[in-house]
């Protein structure tokens, strides 16, 4: 076993949800390798379908999930033919295609097809990607500024948005918003 820095040691804690952020190369799959099997080793009662572990790709997710399988399978080879250890590690081993390993989106995709009347969601709703989302995004921006503008011409006094169009301009405005949208951390 690798030896754990002390905030690594931490962050095994399972007595808390726990967000793990830190640069690359730090050691966060690891410590979510050893949190993620040391949940169901010490919590009978657990099942893979009480466990969600968000990644930020799906690369990152297939990766978790192939050290979890992994790290199962190494601890199951060091125990005894039986015993209870073995037998809940078995558990996870078997059961782990069925946990949930995946993006944040894949993890909302989910929820909202298994709950879509709650969501208010067509059921058979896709994930717009490539060229459909960029043109459904432009179209978006058009409507929403031309709304926007509307609304604002009809104001008896002069709102931020006409200041902001008259002072850059449609098209850089629409730059910015672009921007905007596809790195919301410029925000």
């Amino acid at each position: 076993m690798l030896q754990l820095t002390p905030s690594q040691q931490k962050a095994l804690s399972t007595e808390r949800h726990l967000a793990i952020t830190a640069n690359a190369g730090s050691g966060k799959t690891r410590v979510l390798v050893e949190r993620y099997v040391n949940l169901f080793e010490t919590r009978p009662e657990l099942m893979v379908q009480n466990v969600v572990a968000i990644t930020f790709t799906e690369n990152a997710g297939a990766e978790l999930r192939k050290k979890i399988l992994a790290e199962v399978n190494e601890r199951i080879s060091s125990l005894p033919r039986v015993g209870e250890q073995r037998y809940r590690l078995a558990r996870l081993r078997d059961t782990l295609p069925n946990a949930f390993i995946g993006t944040i989106h894949s993890f909302a995709s989910r929820m909202l097809r298994a709950y879509p009347v709650e969501a208010n969601v067509d059921a058979s709703f896709s994930i717009v990607q490539g060229a459909d989302e960029r043109l459904m995004r432009e179209d978006i921006i058009q409507r929403v500024f031309y709304s926007a503008l509307e609304e604002d011409f009809e104001q008896p006094f002069e709102p931020p948005v006409l200041h902001l169009f008259r002072a850059l301009g449609r098209g850089e405005v629409t730059q910015l918003v672009r921007t905007l949208l596809r790195n919301p951390a410029r925000a």
